[in-house]
């Protein structure tokens, strides 16, 4: 495996699919954590590295929350 933990959550937009239906897509030890920002605060509690894969739409949307974490300039 590539990952160790998978959170699933999803972009705030109406067309994005439920982090439920992507965890249930991906398969296999997934936890569902529907707001992103949750989901990148469980993320960075658990792990020293994360990877946020997904639409532009979810970037746009963790990336004030990571800049209060100064992990983006």
């Amino acid at each position: 495996p590539v990952t160790s933990t998978v959170f699933a959550t999803a972009a705030p937009t109406p067309r994005a699919r439920p982090a439920e239906d992507l965890a249930a897509h991906i398969g296999g030890d997934v936890t569902v954590i529907a707001d992103p920002d949750a989901a990148i605060a469980r993320a960075l509690e658990t792990a020293d590295t994360v990877c946020i894969a997904g639409s532009s739409f979810l970037v746009g949307a963790v990336r004030d929350s990571l800049k209060l974490r100064a992990i983006l300039d």
